[in-house]
């Protein structure tokens, strides 16, 4: 029986890289690849703001005294952020600054083990004003979609969190030949992500979630 394995990792842009695997029976890399690319684009975890607290805000188009950005450009710019983040639970991340200028992504203060993947990305423009948030963190899977919500407490938001690191995912299949001259397949899976996990690392977390489902199929076979 044919022992598949890693056999390459080629970097093709800055968070992206061809993965491939190998050997494979003749008609099994399709199989798996079509199941490997469902599970890193649809169940690939990661982090991201889900929850939005303004000081100085009440309402979802309001304006800000001496922030450029009112409160839809502020939140678009949020939803920007990418977050890695190793803290179990929900962690909150607290920000007050009146510094005139540019406010970025790296002034945010963080706690140990979290860190932004975009520092250099921009949060608002300040002239005068003094901005005052606290964001949300959650770990989750694909992307959480803001619905209704039945809290209307003043200057809350609930943010669309694109949870998923996984930009794009494909797959392809070769012929490959072993040293005894039998025929067999290379499966090689092409990820490209936000920067949060590494193309490598997204693939492992994904066939070990695969792995765990089909076990629960043997084991009750």
């Amino acid at each position: 029986m044919l022992r598949p394995r890693v056999t390459a990792v080629v970097r093709t842009g800055l968070h992206a890289a061809t993965i491939a695997i190998e050997p494979l029976e003749r008609g099994m890399a399709s199989t798996l690849g079509c199941y490997v690319r469902r599970a890193i684009v649809a169940h690939a975890p990661g982090h991201a703001a889900s929850e939005l607290r303004l000081r100085h805000a009440v309402g979802q188009l309001d304006h800000m005294q001496g922030i450029a950005e009112d409160v839809p450009g502020l939140v678009l710019n949020i939803t920007r952020l990418v977050f890695r983040c190793h803290r179990p639970g929900p962690v909150r991340l607290c920000l007050r600054t009146g510094a005139h200028g540019k406010v970025a992504a790296g002034d945010i203060p963080m706690p140990p083990r979290c860190e932004v993947v975009n520092p250099e990305a921009t949060l608002a423009h300040l002239c005068g004003g003094v901005l005052g948030l606290t964001l949300t963190l959650e770990r989750g899977r694909g992307c959480l979609r803001p619905g209704v919500r039945h809290d209307l407490t003043p200057g809350l938001f609930y943010l669309e969190a694109v949870f998923t690191p996984v930009r794009g995912a494909s797959y392809a299949v070769e012929t490959t030949r072993l040293g005894c001259g039998r025929v067999c397949e290379r499966l090689v899976v092409s990820i490209e992500t936000n920067g949060s996990a590494s193309p490598l690392a997204v693939l492992t977390e994904c066939v070990r979630a695969l792995r765990a489902q089909l076990g629960l199929l043997v084991r009750s076979a």
